[in-house]
């Protein structure tokens, strides 16, 4: 069975595409309105799981929750004035132990806001290293950790702001295709690192293959 896990599923308007793809998916939202919609708009399908949590990467069991008017913004570790916040407190979930309980993933994106790279660790110290893996890029660390500790040797990149325009099946804010279905060759990692020396960190997602 594939199982595709969406971590920081936000509208789940990446779940369609997911299921052409894989036998479930297993999506993992935090904020409560978003959990909320991603039920009603999943509840005839069952090959959709909803979990609704934090993902930590620690045996934390409930974490304060930062709700941005902008929902796209939203984490558990703000970077701006609290003022554009709504703080809640919310059940959270180790991400390998979501993982245990559902089964070995074939595919897995992470975008939960400036705390990837620590959840990709996570994962990968618990040797969950599915061939295709998917992280949004604040941090180096995220480039560092496939490398060295998930021994990642394939590697693209795709632009969030630009998923639209290149992918049009794709609304505004979508993580969009993954693996072979994202534009381009493979680069190796030394490839890989002169790009991002140059094209720098943020709004971009790491695609990594084994």
């Amino acid at each position: 069975m594939k199982i595709i896990y969406d971590f920081g599923a936000h509208n789940g308007n990446d779940i369609p595409y997911y299921l052409t793809k894989a036998d479930k998916v297993v999506a993992v939202e935090a904020n409560p309105e978003l959990a909320n919609k991603l039920r009603e708009r999943f509840k005839d399908d069952p090959r959709v799981v909803i979990i609704e949590c934090a993902i930590v990467a620690d045996d934390q069991k409930v974490v304060v929750f930062y709700i941005h008017n902008d929902d796209v913004r939203s984490g558990v570790d703000p970077k701006e004035d609290l003022d554009n916040y709504k703080m809640v407190k919310i059940p959270a979930q180790n991400a390998a132990e979501i993982i245990k309980t559902h089964g070995n993933p074939y595919f897995i994106k992470i975008d939960v806001e400036f705390i990837d790279h620590f959840i990709l660790e996570c994962l990968l110290k618990n040797n969950i290293k599915p061939p295709y893996i998917s992280v949004e890029m604040h941090n180096i660390d995220v480039f560092c950790l496939l490398v060295s500790l998930g021994k990642y040797n394939k590697f693209k990149l795709v632009e969030g702001e630009k998923v639209p325009t290149e992918y049009p099946a794709f609304k505004a804010h979508s993580a969009g295709p993954f693996g072979e279905d994202v534009n381009g060759e493979w680069l190796d990692r030394n490839q890989f690192f002169e790009l991002i020396s140059k094209t720098g960190l943020g709004w971009r997602d790491i695609h990594a293959s084994l």
